[in-house]
């Protein structure tokens, strides 16, 4: 692949191509000019050999812009990534999920915004798609199970406990090459996991790295009927809370039981921020499922952590 030191790469992992994939490409095909070279990667995350970047299918066509598609049969978004950051050498690298639309003016508002203000990592709205009804249940402070952000109108660096989404990031190629995703982390198939993106920023942090919001480099992101069932946020709030056990490893890992007796501290947090979010008695209970989801997640990471644990015992 080709290099310019103005240059972009949109990287998008993806489990198989399909409508999603076809979609956002013609998203891609129909922005505004960025004013920088760019071009596109698709990691196809699945165990049978994608097309070779010689060999684009003809639907990988984005007119003017060179498309390169990789496979990587390692499962997991994480290690998707990864195998495409291994091919990038532009100096900067935009991370968007497989199933978001950008805005036309996405990805010049994205590589400006981050060059003007001196970021090394930032990112932009994820807004839930608006053709979408909702149910009434799913108030706003719910969203973010559902893949969307919105940190203000304003672009400016982010605070210590702010983080941004990699549906919509954009990060220096060789912060990120230095960087990578943790494998342990982010989805992969039958499990919902997070915090790759939260990982992502705390590490840059650790690093002195500039992060940032650009909030009018938006995308819009698919929101599935699946998605939209009490049962499938209370499994995704489960699945939360073991990524959160996982993202925290390092402290938990030393910890009496192996984090079993931190979730009691973790519940603690979890039913402040249920009582500090309540607005209604039905808000109430569906955030109390929520929080208790979370934490059972995190009892059920330590729980395992200390099996293994004793399991590599001599």
């Amino acid at each position: 692949m080709g290099s310019d030191d103005r240059g972009v790469t949109v990287l998008v992992a993806t489990r198989a191509w399909g409508t999603s994939v076809d979609r956002l490409l013609r998203a891609l095909a129909d922005l505004d000019a960025p004013g920088v070279p760019w071009q596109i990667l698709v990691v196809v995350n699945a165990p049978t050999p994608a097309p070779s970047s010689a060999a684009t299918p003809p639907e990988a066509t984005v007119p003017g812009v060179a498309v390169h598609v990789i496979h990587e049969g390692r499962r997991g978004a994480s290690h998707a990534r990864n195998a495409g950051i291994d091919h990038i050498t532009t100096p900067w690298t935009a991370l968007l999920d497989d199933d978001v639309v950008p805005d036309r003016g996405w990805l010049r508002e994205l590589i400006a915004g981050a060059i003007d203000h001196g970021f090394d990592l930032a990112g932009g709205t994820v807004r839930l798609d608006p053709t979408v009804r909702l149910p009434t249940w799913l108030e706003p402070s719910l969203h973010g199970f559902v893949t969307a952000i919105d940190l203000g109108p304003d672009a400016r660096q982010l605070d210590t406990d702010e983080f941004v989404l990699t549906a919509n990031t954009i990060v220096r190629t060789a912060l990120l090459r230095t960087l990578r995703f943790d494998p342990r982390l982010g989805p992969r198939p039958g499990s919902h996991l997070t915090n790759d993106d939260l990982d992502l920023v705390r590490r840059a942090r650790s690093l002195e790295a500039r992060i940032g919001w650009i909030p009018r480099a938006a995308v819009t992101h698919d929101v599935p009927s699946e998605r939209l069932r009490l049962r499938w946020l209370v499994a995704r709030a489960y699945q939360q809370g073991r990524s959160d056990r996982r993202l925290h490893a390092e402290e938990a890992d030393v910890a009496r039981l192996g984090g079993v007796r931190a979730g009691w501290w973790y519940l603690r947090d979890r039913i402040h921020h249920w009582w500090r979010r309540r607005t209604g008695t039905r808000s109430f209970a569906i955030r109390g499922m929520v929080e208790l989801a979370r934490t059972v997640g995190w009892w059920r990471e330590s729980l395992t952590t200390v099996v293994e644990r004793y399991r590599r015992r001599p």
